[in-house]
Formats: C-alpha cells, sequence, structure tokens
C-alpha cells in the first residue's frame, strides 16, 4: 500500500528543532514495527529553512537526525547593511519595496546574518523576502518530485 507523500517544513531556529524531533519520533515508531532507519519511507520528506548559511541547533543532540534538507538562505559573506547588502536591495525592489518599508528592521544594528537573525524575527523576514525565491523554491521543488516508491 502506496504512503501518503507528505512534506514536513521546518522554519527558522525552533521550527527546525520541531522537525528533527518529528523525524526521529518517526524513526522511533517505526523501529519498533521493526523497521530500520534504512527503510524509512521515501515519501515522507523534511526540510529546514532558516538564515544561516551553515545548519545550526538550539538542542545539539537533534543536530547529528538524518534524513532532513538543510536550506540556508544566505551564503558565507552576505551583509544585510552595506552597499548593495540587503536591505537596499530590498527598499529599491518594484515588487517588494513597499511592502519591505512597513516592516523593515530597525538600522541601528544588524546581526552577522550568515549565522542568523539574532533572534530578532524582522531580520529573519528581510532574509526570506530577499532569498527565498533564489534559494529554496528550486530545492522544495525537487523534493516534492522526488520518486515516492
Amino acid at each position: 500500500m502506496p504512503l501518503p507523500r507528505m512534506l514536513f517544513i521546518g522554519c527558522g531556529g525552533s521550527g527546525m528543532d520541531t522537525v528533527r524531533l518529528v523525524r526521529r519520533r518517526l524513526e522511533q515508531r517505526l523501529d519498533l514495527l521493526g523497521l530500520s532507519p534504512e527503510q524509512f519511507p521515501v515519501a515522507w520528506q523534511f526540510v529546514n529553512i532558516d538564515v544561516p548559511a551553515v545548519e545550526s541547533a538550539t538542542d545539539m543532540s537533534l543536530i547529528a537526525t538524518k534524513g532532513i534538507e538543510y536550506i540556508g538562505l544566505t551564503s558565507p559573506g552576505d551583509k544585510y547593511l552595506h552597499a548593495g547588502g540587503i536591505d537596499e536591495s530590498l527598499v529599491g525592489a518594484k515588487d517588494k519595496g513597499e511592502d519591505f518599508a512597513q516592516w523593515r528592521p530597525n538600522q541601528a544594528f544588524a546581526p552577522d546574518i550568515t549565522k542568523g537573525a539574532g533572534n530578532i524575527r524582522a531580520f529573519g523576514r528581510a532574509i526570506g523576502a530577499w532569498s527565498l525565491d533564489e534559494r529554496a523554491r528550486g530545492r522544495i521543488s525537487v523534493l516534492s518530485k522526488t520518486q515516492w516508491e
């Protein structure tokens, strides 16, 4: 009997920890049925989307969870505030600039975005608006077309 396809998506640090925990719990339940981690259903896909260029976790025991695709919204060297940076790009964007002005982060402080949004949701939203299409859409599309048998 084919399993229903499911794509679990975690957003941000808490979302990442939640997706990892769900994956681990499913593995434990399947283990009780006598299935090894290698037999985990391909129909169930997991993805984490977050600001850091490299995956991180608030609970270090969860970071080793296998079978979860990570999509970082920044690359090494990205900056928020500088000439040609994310803030300037969004302010000047024809399709995003007007909306962005309403929830633009405070300019007095900008975290090192390659390590995360510094727990400041406005930065996470801005970085998501800047890079989600470019960095995540194609990879999620690939996951959704995975062979499900």
